[in-house]
């Protein structure tokens, strides 16, 4: 019986990993795997016709491609080719024990290339949130700018803006204390710390719906992961020279993590860079305020 389990378990892998690239169809959703270029499945979703002009969504830390439900809608669908993955380690993506498989730059930027490439992504936007803005540069930086069309950068500085110092009470002894707590395999610490960690991703309160999911996502990110990418790079000081493409810094005028005038005095010496500011929002704004997002996303795929 155990033998004929995993055969079929086996089989069942082997056929989403090959699955037809996508479901055609405006606000139809596809959910499937792409195999990463060392195996790790990463689980995508994906919708929209796939002639419609391309844009691919980058979560942050412990979460998945839940965070854009609000982008997944028939006004978006209808109008592009909307892709999202979860990042390896995340959700529903491929967790490798090995810490190499985290270990460097070019390993992240390869997922995103794979992404794009199995969903036929003709020159995306790459939308990328927190440290997926990370992960989006890492690819700029490994890969160039000749397929893609801009950078959205969503409560992130890619790496190069570093991070402002948390506000709104969070202290070091709190970070350091939850930080700890969601690296080890004591379950109800990894509860209480997912559960903090969703508090400080909102200036607003989230609907119970949205604050569950936010929680559930970041308890898909086992303790193990969280201490390998640790080691990661996640500074891409020194590469903006690379960002001669389209970019737009949005930001939440409540984000705790991030310093507007930093994001203001990048963009100015860019040559196609731009920042928005949500007047509502803190770190989540596509959550937040999602119909101000989306028409910013919107103004940003039809810019000339």
């Amino acid at each position: 019986m155990q033998v004929m389990q995993r055969l079929l378990w086996a089989l069942a892998a082997s056929a989403a990993l090959s699955a037809p690239a996508r479901a055609d169809g405006p606000a139809e959703l596809w959910h499937g795997f792409v195999a990463a270029t060392d195996g790790v499945p990463l689980a995508v979703t994906d919708c929209g016709s796939a002639t419609a002009p391309g844009v691919l969504l980058i979560h942050g830390f412990g979460q998945s491609y839940l965070s854009f439900k609000e982008q997944f809608t028939p006004a978006l669908c209808s109008r592009f080719h909307l892709v999202a993955f979860d990042l390896r380690g995340h959700g529903g993506s491929g967790k490798p024990w090995e810490p190499a498989a985290y270990a460097t730059r070019e390993r992240w930027a390869d997922d995103v290339k794979s992404v794009i490439e199995a969903q036929k992504l003709d020159r995306p936007l790459v939308v990328g949130w927190s440290f997926g803005g990370t992960v989006a540069v890492h690819y700029v930086a490994v890969h160039g700018t000749g397929k893609i069309r801009g950078l959205m950068l969503v409560g992130s500085g890619g790496g190069i803006v570093p991070a402002g110092s948390m506000a709104g009470g969070v202290s070091p002894e709190q970070l350091a204390r939850y930080g700890r707590a969601a690296a080890t395999p004591d379950i109800p610490g990894q509860i209480e710390a997912a559960e903090w960690s969703q508090s400080i991703l909102a200036y607003k309160t989230l609907a119970p719906a949205d604050t569950r999911q936010l929680v559930q996502a970041s308890l898909m990110l086992p303790a193990y992961v969280r201490v390998a990418m640790r080691s990661m790079p996640v500074d891409n000081a020194g590469l903006e020279g690379k960002l001669t493409l389209p970019v737009r810094f949005a930001i939440g005028a409540h984000d705790a993590t991030r310093n507007v005038d930093a994001h203001r005095a990048l963009a100015a010496k860019l040559p196609h860079a731009s920042v928005v500011v949500f007047a509502d929002s803190g770190h989540s704004p596509f959550l937040e305020e999602p119909q101000a997002f989306n028409k910013e996303l919107i103004s940003m795929m039809e810019a000339p």
